[in-house]
């Protein structure tokens, strides 16, 4: 018994540094990522006219499956897509919300890349986008002309 209660004494020291050296080290948080500005905006997002939600959804989903991403959450209401990817010893998290817009009749996306990796590295994604989109309106209209 005397063991035991020597023991928790010398585990009490080592705890308390654990715990204080786990309070220490913050996660990454909004702060450390830059602000969005309307460049920024530009690139990540695009209106696509005369287009409904739905349509718009199934377009983003194919072009996701096209690219190698895997969608982890789909929700038509709130117009969400979150898919991952893998590239090199980086994950990617890819954010696609849609918000549909009634005067005039048009579909709002905005597309929002993370990268998760080794090192706290956030690459350039303008060349993504521009592809992801690019690959976006090639299947919208193929979608239009099966129609």
């Amino acid at each position: 018994m005397n063991t035991i209660k020597a023991k928790q004494g010398l585990m009490a020291p080592w705890l308390a540094c654990a715990l204080l050296l786990c309070f220490a080290t913050s996660p990454v948080c909004a702060g450390d990522f830059p602000a969005v500005t309307a460049a920024d905006d530009s690139v990540q997002s695009r209106q696509f006219e005369q287009v409904s939600t739905l349509p718009v959804m199934r377009a983003c989903l194919a072009v996701l499956q096209d690219i190698k991403f895997q969608v982890t959450e789909s929700e038509l209401e709130p117009g969400l897509i979150v898919a991952q990817g893998r590239g090199g010893p980086f994950s990617h998290t890819l954010t696609i919300s849609l918000q549909q817009q009634e005067q005039p009749a048009r579909t709002r996306i905005r597309l929002t890349a993370a990268t998760h990796g080794p090192r706290r590295v956030q690459p350039d994604y303008t060349d993504f986008y521009q592809d992801f989109f690019s690959q976006l309106q090639q299947e919208l209209f193929q979608q239009r002309t099966l129609q």
